[in-house]
Parts: C-alpha cells; structure tokens; sequence
C-alpha cells in the first residue's frame, strides 16, 4: 500500500559472543545507514529514479537519508531495513538500491586488494569531511557554535530572566502597596498648620504688665496707682480667657511638614512602581525571546543528531 515501507532482510555474519554480536551489528547498523552507502546506492539506480520531480544529488541523499531506517529484532541476528515514501515503487527501489549498495560497499572493504583498500580508505575519509562539513554547515546556518554548549546556555539564560521578572514584579507590588498606604495617610492630613496667633488683646497685656512693674518700682503694691492698674490688668485677663480675642489679630499658617514628608515619600514610591513596570515590560520581552530561541534550538536536536551519527559512523569506518 501507497506510505508503507519497503522491508528486506540481511543476515550478517554469526558470532557465538552476544556482546560481540550486538557490536557486529551496530557496526553493520552505521555502515548501510552511513552516506558512503548512500552515495553508491543513488549513482546505482540514478538521480531521476528517485526524484521523478527533478532534483540534485544531495536531494537525492537527503531523500535516502530521511526515508532510510534500519532496526534489529529483540535477541535476533538479523538487521531489517525499513524505507518509508509515499510510492511504494519508490519505495521498494530505494531500499533493494541501499541493500545492494551496502553489499557492494562491504564487499570492497572486506576483499578488496592493496589498491582497493587505499581507495577505499580514500572514500572513508572523503565521506568523513563530508560529513563534518554539513555538521559545521549545519552549526553555522543555524547560528551555532557548539549545539550542547548553546543549548544550555538558552536555557541558563530563560531561568535568569525568570528570576529577575519574579523579583521586578515583587518590587512593583510592594512599591504599589506603599503608594496606597501614603496616599491614604496623606488624605487625612491638612496641607497647612497653624504656626501662632498675634492679636492686639495680648499685646495690651503685655504692656499693662510692663507698666505695672515700672510702677512698683516707685509705689508699693498697696498703692492707687498699682492698683488701678492691676485692675486693668484683670479686665484684659478675663476679656482673654473668655475667648473674647480669638479671631483678632493676625495669624500666621505654614505648610505640614509632615504631610510633605509623606509626599515626598510617596513620589519616591511612585517613581519606583513606573520603574519597575517598564523593567518588567523588558524583562517580558527578552523572556519571550530567550523561550523561543530555546524551543528553535531543541526542534534543532533532531537534525543536528543525526549529522553527528553520521560523523561518528564515518569515523569508525576508517
């Protein structure tokens, strides 16, 4: 059916070491899926019967590459390869084309004589720079220098912002509670107090007292003229006491320290609260960025493990 894979089966040689045997096999497993094979299995059958839609040699090794899987049978010496296309034509070609080509490729490894094998150590190690050159390639378009290192860089730098946006935020609540708390305080207050009070009542006062003491020093405090004047003295003290001079006179009114303290305080805090909102309006933005450069860099993993596998195969194929 149309998206089924084509499947055959190769039987390597046996071993009696399991341990040996799985080591055989994963060896074999790099080998078929390694772009050496690749490259013998796309000139075998041809560009233009892979791709009937046109395409280049490297569209050829992608296609091979991204449609090709190879899987083992649990406790089975027996390697089976798996093509997935939505032509089954193509599909079946594709995966005898890449069986034969890993028959092929073992063949002139295994028997190949002196100059076969300096040319096919000259393959090993051209497939190896080219396998390290789409890594690098791959590393390079997509702005990386070392994928492990950049992603846990990515992911380093999301946990710092986060941080410093919890903290941005507490300090905002709290600069915002202040501004309440003051402002309520400050509602209550008058914006100007009461510094003293001046009137013409108290000054008479004072004068009467002055003369009286003029006159003590020449009449004794029995005499007429102490006398008529302590009594003068008593009217103005009464007249004052009963609250007859208040509302005279002048008044002098000066700002509330206190409530300028509070608002000074209180600009402070508002200040702080719009600081902190715009810190937090950045710290949202460069959360969001360092979020989405990690999710870029994860959907990468795929691609970037399996140049890495093709590196490691052609280094083990030397």
């Amino acid at each position: 059916e149309p998206g089924q894979g084509e499947r055959r089966r190769m039987l390597p040689r046996r071993v009696e070491i399991r341990a040996v045997l799985d080591q055989v096999l994963q060896s074999e497993s790099e080998i078929i899926n390694s772009d050496a094979v690749r490259r013998i299995a796309s000139a075998s059958v041809g560009i233009e019967a892979l791709l009937p839609e046109g395409g280049s040699e490297a569209d050829a090794l992608k296609m091979l590459r991204d449609g090709f899987s190879v899987t083992r049978s649990p406790n089975a010496a027996v390697l089976v390869p798996t093509f997935e296309h939505g032509d089954p034509a193509i599909a079946a070609l594709a995966v005898n084309a890449i069986v034969d080509a890993y028959v092929d490729y073992r063949r002139q490894v295994l028997i190949g004589d002196g100059a076969e094998a300096s040319a096919r150590q000259m393959m090993a190690v051209t497939a190896l720079e080219d396998a390290q050159a789409a890594l690098d390639a791959f590393l390079n378009e997509n702005g990386l220098t070392n994928y492990t290192a950049d992603h846990d860089a990515a992911v380093t730098r999301v946990q710092t912002l986060r941080t410093a946006l919890d903290t941005a935020e507490s300090e905002r609540a709290a600069a915002i509670a202040g501004v309440a708390a003051l402002t309520e305080r400050i509602s209550g207050m008058p914006e100007s107090i009461e510094e003293y009070v001046e009137n013409d009542a108290g000054n008479q006062l004072l004068q009467l007292q002055i003369e009286r003491q003029g006159l003590l020093a020449r009449y004794q405090a029995e005499a007429p003229p102490v006398q008529a004047i302590d009594r003068q003295i008593t009217a103005v003290q009464t007249f004052i006491d009963s609250g007859g001079a208040d509302g005279l006179g002048q008044r002098r009114v000066g700002a509330n320290p206190v409530r300028q303290d509070l608002e000074t305080q209180l600009l402070t805090l508002q200040s702080a609260a719009a600081s902190e909102r715009q810190r937090i309006a950045t710290l949202n933005r460069q959360l969001s960025d360092a979020v989405d450069e990690v999710s870029r860099i994860r959907a990468l993993n795929p691609g970037y493990r399996a140049l890495v596998q093709e590196v490691t195969a052609n280094e083990e194929a030397l």
